[in-house]
């Protein structure tokens, strides 16, 4: 059984978009679209961490939150994936370049990382 270390949110619209999240990154690297992703504290419950990973990146609060599944990251490690909503406007923490909503014919046209392009097309699969 493996043990999970982050845990990833599909923030989710009233027309089935998801937020996708752009990091700045240093000269030379590869920028990538992603989900908003927390590292998981020793003894934290998944819940906490995606309400401070919230709190954190996008100065806001997450509501209506519910598990979705668990992704494989290695044979040792797992991603948590929930789902949620915000119902208030955003402000992006400074380490981040990026916010874009993006429906599921967008998937294709961003840099997505393979974890999280493969947890989207699920999501999208059961919708």
């Amino acid at each position: 059984m493996s043990k999970v270390v982050s845990c990833s949110l599909i923030i989710r619209d009233d027309f089935n978009n998801v937020l996708l999240l752009k990091k700045k990154v240093k000269r030379g690297q590869i920028e990538e679209w992603s989900l908003l992703n927390q590292k998981k504290r020793s003894k934290e419950e998944h819940e906490k961490t995606i309400h401070r990973g919230v709190k954190d990146i996008l100065k806001s609060i997450v509501f209506e939150l519910e598990p979705i599944n668990e992704y494989s990251i290695n044979e040792d490690e797992s991603a948590m994936v929930y789902l949620g909503i915000l119902k208030e406007k955003i402000t992006l923490d400074k380490n981040y370049k990026e916010a874009k909503w993006i429906n599921v014919n967008d998937i294709d046209n961003f840099e997505i990382n393979n974890l999280d392009k493969k947890i989207l097309k699920d999501y999208f699969a059961k919708r």
